[in-house]
């Protein structure tokens, strides 16, 4: 389409750590109250390599891994740019920062949640908040029965769009998000990439199932690595 502009996505990280909490039993117990990071990689990975330009906003204490299992995780994002923090603590601060960045630059919010506790945002709500869920996994069942990372998403649009046409109201934002809120760097986006092929390794170590086509750089006689920086390590050293 002509002059379409790709939407700026953001990413409402508490309501998709808490729908997508559980992983693994090696990754969180059935009675781990926090939320878990775990599956925002695979989201942003799954819209950046898609071309959009991905912000995923949340508080700062989940940045923290008191807050939040796979805490690093965010970490690794924020050292990316791809995180947005409220520049003000509080209750709701999140919700409300999101909202009114969707308003200001006609973002797409990712979030089951309605919102309704912010009735002031009802029609940015109702203009630009998307619902999602995960298709179920296959072929492995300890992989689709804790929401692994081997699935599709299905988005709820409701007539909304990932894109702004010219005649579209807010096209003049859109394109001023553009321009404020770059897109990831080459560099990061391979990182990007790699960090969710980990966690996919990862679960397949962690269930006895064979490593995926690719991972032929790990050493077979040695241990999984334990962590995304020996992973990567392991990764660069490959000719």
């Amino acid at each position: 389409m002509e002059g379409a502009l790709s939407r700026l996505i953001l990413i409402d990280a508490a309501n998709f750590m808490t729908v997508f909490k559980k992983v693994l039993t090696d990754y969180a117990s059935p009675y781990e109250r926090r939320k878990n990071a775990f599956h925002i990689i695979p989201v942003v990975e799954y819209f950046v390599s898609r071309g959009y330009t991905v912000r995923v906003c949340v508080a700062d204490y989940a940045l923290h891994s008191h807050g939040t299992q796979c805490a690093q995780l965010l970490k690794e994002l924020k050292a990316m740019g791809l995180i947005a923090v409220p520049l003000e603590n509080g209750r709701e601060r999140d919700d409300r920062a999101m909202l009114a960045c969707a308003a200001d630059y006609g973002a797409i919010v990712l979030s089951c949640d309605k919102f309704r506790n912010h009735p002031d945002f009802k029609k940015i709500t109702n203009r630009y908040v998307v619902g999602y869920e995960r298709q179920k996994c296959s072929p492995n069942p300890d992989v689709t029965n804790n929401f692994g990372i081997e699935c599709n998403y299905i988005f709820r649009l409701e007539g909304k769009s990932f894109f702004a046409l010219p005649s579209d109201s807010d096209y003049a934002n859109v394109q001023k998000s553009h321009k404020d809120f770059p897109a990831i760097s080459p560099e990061n986006l391979r990182r990007l990439e790699l960090m969710a092929f980990y966690l996919q390794c990862d679960i397949c170590s962690k269930i006895g199932a064979s490593l995926p086509e690719g991972a032929d750089f790990l050493d077979p006689e040695k241990s999984f690595p334990t962590n995304f920086y020996q992973f990567e390590k392991a990764a660069n050293r490959r000719p």
